[in-house]
């Protein structure tokens, strides 16, 4: 029995892979449109994407394909709509330019969007003035592997009566809500508010990434337990690395440089419990490291050069 359910098993994947056709979209062909390929598109296909620059509105993912650029084209949602959103399983975006996506302050309108997915990836893209980069929510077994995500965030000082205050006005670079077994490898994140975010994000890998001239954090995090930070490197963002309300943290082989201010810290620890921060290189930050109630924590054989304050 076992035998011959393994049997059928391999003739279904050996099958739905043989069907599986490529749709090529350009400006030319007959199919220009990505909407239109992903109309035909059947479970298991790939739209291979020609260069061109492609003006579509929201484009909307509900079957699981690949989508592959071929000479970087550029999907652009004109400042009005999310460019891409995701609402299927094991799909893989490749090789685009994701730009332009519209802003709103109500909805968390995304370069990309990923929504409640399994095994989905999006790998060697390059997104471009979005109000946020890419974002997964409600989702698991994702990767976020070798993007260049570059914001248009920049601080606005608007008098009140209450006197000058700073709108950060755009979103995060990756964002990761209510997600679980991601991986964040390799990305270049810089110009947003936070340049990494989570929330309610757990068992989960953050590993040779720059985050770098954000706003806010080049790392933010709460609430998201038993996860990795390895090898990334923060720099010059406007508050540091903030952690908080978390345990079972492991960060190891970091670099946190360059991030000075009068509320701008190496890394923040608020509320951080039964974690391990080894081997980090923290230079030039007004305070290495600050912790907040923080307990059960070893912080060890890291080195603390040129900072205002090395532990606080």
């Amino acid at each position: 029995m076992k035998k011959l359910l393994c049997i059928k098993v391999i003739f279904l994947i050996t099958y739905t892979l043989s069907y599986a056709k490529t749709i090529t979209v350009c400006p030319d062909c007959e199919i220009s449109s990505i909407k239109k390929a992903l109309q035909i598109a059947e479970d298991g296909d790939t739209i291979l994407i020609k260069k061109g620059v492609y003006k579509e509105g929201n484009i909307v993912v509900k079957k699981s394909v690949k989508l592959i650029g071929e000479g970087y084209p550029v999907i652009d949602g004109q400042k009005k709509y999310e460019v891409i959103t995701v609402k299927a399983n094991n799909v893989v975006i490749k090789g685009l330019v994701i730009q332009n996506s519209g802003k709103s302050d109500i909805e968390d309108i995304a370069g990309i969007k990923f929504f409640r997915t399994k095994n989905c990836r999006i790998e060697d893209c390059i997104l471009k003035d979005n109000f946020w980069g890419i974002y997964f929510a409600a989702s698991k077994n994702g990767v976020i592997k070798n993007n260049k995500i570059f914001g248009p965030a920049k601080l606005e000082y608007l008098k009140s009566a209450f006197g000058t205050r700073i709108e950060t006005n755009f979103g995060n670079g990756i964002h990761l809500w209510h997600c679980k077994d991601m991986l964040i490898e390799s990305n270049h994140v810089k110009n947003h508010r936070d340049g990494i975010y989570l929330e309610f994000v757990k068992n989960s890998t953050i590993i040779n990434n720059i985050s770098e001239k954000n706003l806010r954090y080049g790392l933010h995090f709460m609430f998201s337990n038993r996860d990795n930070y390895i090898n990334n490197i923060f720099r010059k963002n406007g508050a540091g690395v903030a952690v908080m309300y978390t345990k079972y943290v492991y960060m190891a082989h970091n670099t946190f440089d360059h991030n000075w201010g009068m509320a701008s810290y190496g890394l923040l620890l608020k509320e951080i419990y039964d974690s391990y921060i080894y081997h980090n290189t923290f230079y030039k930050n007004t305070t290495a490291v600050f912790a907040d109630n923080t307990n059960r924590t070893v912080i060890e054989e890291n080195d603390f050069i040129e900072n205002g304050w090395a532990v606080r």
